[in-house]
């Protein structure tokens, strides 16, 4: 192809995606504006009718994978994971995981009501420049998105409910123990706060390497952990818990085996399934993984 050949092929092909600004506008994010684009699109009517074929409590749903959107808008699975994180924090979709055709998959409804109020609010302010009430509310929905989208991508999954954040994850054989261990990991908090910084596919892909080591991991030590931190001022990452469970597992055993000999304390012993501190831990085992 020669640059004539180029131009004619640039102008005649019908290889786009098609965005509205505005959609952007309402996500301030350039990948959750497409998404939100590409949704609309599949609730968007045609000369036939509905394009959407599930219906549950009266509702259509959109039924995707995360992996289906490469296709349409080149969007990536991790992408999808974070842009529709922000629509749902906007209200502008909602997630849920049914049954497509025999197996689990994400579905999508699109809150329209909220998309209409959202366009309005934008075109609104477009075609207002300079009026103090319409700048001061969109001022203020701007902090409000930023603050959604900075607490998305600090916090990731966190604010989002366990139902959803497994659904993202349906395409992954986990069992029903993996499954209940991934949720108790992503309610683990610090002080009130949530401190496991997650994503849900990254982290079921860990958790299976994680148990391809330890086998014998239940979630009761996962619970037992938790609570034996649950008191501690301590600040914890993800990093942070991944490390006190790999040396809570390695040393398990010999925890036990000090209780049933009656050393239950003293400098240097610790408690059957009590965790080595932190410093003796990265001592042992290097730095904290992250």
């Amino acid at each position: 192809m020669n640059e004539e050949e180029f131009y004619q092929w640039e102008c005649a092909s019908r290889d786009t995606i098609d965005v509205k600004r505005v959609y952007i506008d309402i996500c301030e994010d350039l990948v959750a504006g497409i998404l939100l684009s590409q949704i609309i699109y599949w609730f968007l009517p045609s000369q036939q009718g509905s394009k959407l074929r599930v219906e549950k409590g009266g509702e259509l749903w959109l039924a995707k994978s995360r992996t289906d959107w490469w296709e349409e808008c080149r969007i990536t699975p991790r992408q999808f994971d974070r842009a529709a994180a922000i629509l749902q924090q906007l209200n502008l979709i909602d997630l849920r995981r049914f049954r497509f055709e025999g197996s689990p998959t994400v579905h999508i409804h699109l809150n329209i009501q909220q998309v209409i109020t959202s366009v309005n609010s934008i075109l609104t302010k477009r075609q207002n420049p300079t009026s103090p009430n319409v700048n001061f509310h969109f001022d203020e929905t701007l902090k409000t998105i930023s603050k959604v989208v900075t607490e998305t991508t600090t916090e990731t999954t966190t604010e989002i409910a366990a139902e959803d954040a497994v659904a993202v994850i349906s395409d992954i054989p986990l069992t029903t123990e993996q499954t209940e261990i991934l949720r108790l990991l992503w309610a683990l908090k610090t002080k009130g706060k949530p401190s496991w910084k997650h994503e849900p596919r990254e982290d079921a892909e860990w958790l299976i390497e994680f148990m391809s080591e330890f086998p014998g991991l239940r979630i009761s030590h996962l619970r037992a952990l938790r609570d034996y931190y649950s008191d501690k001022d301590r600040k914890a990452n993800k990093g942070t818990w991944k490390n006190r469970l790999r040396n809570w597992l390695k040393n398990e055993h010999s925890f036990t085996k000090e209780d049933r000999n009656g050393r239950t304390g003293g400098p240097g012993h610790h408690h059957p399934g009590a965790l080595a501190t932190d410093e003796e831990r990265e001592a042992s085992i290097g730095a904290p993984l992250r």
